[in-house]
């Protein structure tokens, strides 16, 4: 399986719906913008959740994640949150499935987030962010 996401520059469209520790759930939109360096590459992950008043909450991680190639099956990442700080982490391949692990630097928050292709350019993903062993959010969205 030749995945899309990861492997290819690419801006994608993010839609779908964010539970927040409360369970509230919310209508959300994003950007996902995948780079490519020397280095290493750049992922650019914004959601934008609707907030009272007409106001949005813009949640924003950049991640730099190890390049690889195609034949592997997994890779590590590290990612800055503005609110939360310094995050570590873990990609597993395994056929269409890209699988996400990581926690913080500080280890009080721990998640998970899957991305099952879908065909035709599009992935379904789902995650979860725990603070302290309790779900302090989740998403279900879609990507094209």
């Amino acid at each position: 399986m030749k995945h899309n996401f990861l492997f290819e520059e690419k801006k994608w469209k993010v839609k779908g719906t964010y539970t927040d520790e409360d369970g509230k759930k919310t209508k959300v939109t994003g950007l996902t913008i995948i780079k490519h360096n020397f280095f290493n590459w750049i992922i650019e992950a914004e959601l934008y959740i609707p907030l009272k008043g007409g106001k949005t909450l813009d949640l924003r991680n950049v991640y730099k994640v190890k390049k690889i190639t195609q034949q592997d099956v997994e890779t590590t990442w590290t990612s800055e949150n503005k609110i939360i700080g310094k995050f570590f982490g873990r990609f597993f391949i395994a056929g269409n499935i890209i699988f996400s692990s990581y926690f913080s630097k500080n280890k009080e928050y721990v998640g998970y987030e899957t991305l099952e292709y879908m065909g035709g350019g599009k992935y379904n993903g789902y995650g979860k962010l725990f603070y302290k062993d309790k779900m302090n959010s989740s998403w279900k969205i879609v990507m094209e």
